[in-house]
């Protein structure tokens, strides 16, 4: 008898400014579960990524478990250009694909043929007229053909690039069934990024560079006198939930000003499902997912859904199909997993 050797899937490879995040899934019996997990700071974050940086990812992947040199990659968000569009109805021999592309290009001022370039319909809103209702995206061909080539000098091969928004989609479709309208907010390094899905559709997306952790976790140290270690552990194991017997004192003096950085991301979020109830009154925002590093932060779930009044919870449950063999995948990987799940 032939030995049953278990599929993996590519890797979900998420590098972002201050960390990277990947993972592998293996088909199980009760579909995809994680195989492998990994979470490590950048060689610099203050550098842009390069072959070198790409190649020393590499070889941690190898050592830590990880199968085959395939991988799908997160496009830079940075390049992302992304927006709502209120085209003409459809109708039979409307180029519809040409007019998006055409009012697209006029409203960002971008040369679509150099581009790749995806809309998508959008329901009706309330007050909508008789238009179609639709988002768009927009990715350079240079920046994917740098990204490309970074990571084919290392020796991976590039399945494909994703916006990481696609990525939620599939983290919210397992995390929230049954809920209309859901809202993802990326917490990370530098910016965080809120994502509003509409029938498992992009809708809205909304980057606040300001509302980075790199700006909190510089507050602190600046302010309390604590290296980057300490902060860290001071956010994963107090931050705004009880805080750890032995640093007491400085979670006391760290709470305020983890909250105002807080304060802040929540009146962009509140902006936006205000937005969304205005839109889609008969759907407003169930539920609101945390993802990226700042979802780690301690009783940041809690801090969130008082202010907010709406269920809010860490994207961690439902990401494989056993939540026992997570491999200590946190909601930091949530992006990571979505990538992982292209081919799935």
């Amino acid at each position: 008898m032939m030995p049953i050797i278990a599929r993996r899937s590519p890797i979900g490879l998420d590098v972002g400014a201050h960390s990277v995040k990947a993972v592998q899934s293996v088909r199980g019996r009760r579909g995809w579960e994680l195989a492998v997990s990994t979470r490590f700071p950048r060689l610099d974050a203050t550098k842009p990524f390069t072959a070198e940086e790409a190649a020393e990812i590499r070889s941690a992947l190898r050592r830590q478990g990880f199968s085959g040199n395939e991988v799908v990659v997160a496009a830079n968000p940075e390049k992302l250009l992304s927006g709502a569009l209120e085209l003409p109805a459809k109708k039979p021999g409307v180029p519809m694909d040409q007019i998006a592309r055409a009012e697209f290009g006029r409203i960002h001022k971008w040369d679509l043929s150099a581009a790749e370039f995806a809309w998508w319909e959008l329901p009706t809103p309330a007050r909508g007229g008789k238009g179609t209702h639709v988002m768009a995206i927009a990715y350079p061909h240079v920046e994917a053909e740098a990204q490309l080539d970074l990571f084919h000098q290392a020796g991976f091969r590039v399945s494909a690039i994703q916006t990481p928004a696609t990525a939620f989609v599939r983290i919210a479709t397992a995390n929230a069934p049954g809920h209309a309208t859901v809202a993802v907010l990326d917490l990370g390094w530098c910016g965080s990024t809120l994502v509003l899905l509409r029938n498992g559709a992009v809708a809205y997306e909304r980057r606040s560079p300001a509302a980075g952790l790199e700006k909190l976790h510089a507050t602190l140290a600046a302010r309390l006198g604590l290296d980057a270690a300490f902060v860290e552990e001071l956010l994963g194991r107090s931050g705004m939930g009880p805080a750890a017997d032995d640093m007491k004192e400085v979670a006391a003096e760290a709470r305020p000003l983890i909250a105002v950085h807080m304060n802040a991301v929540i009146a962009d979020v509140l902006k936006a499902v205000a937005y969304t109830a205005h839109q889609y009154p008969d759907a407003p925002v169930g539920v609101v997912l945390l993802t990226g590093g700042g979802s780690c932060v301690a009783g940041l779930t809690d801090f969130f859904g008082s202010a907010l009044g709406i269920e809010v919870r860490a994207a961690d449950a439902g990401l494989v199909a056993d939540d026992r063999k997570a491999r200590g995948a946190t909601s930091s990987h949530a992006c990571a997993i979505g990538l992982a799940c292209h081919l799935n």
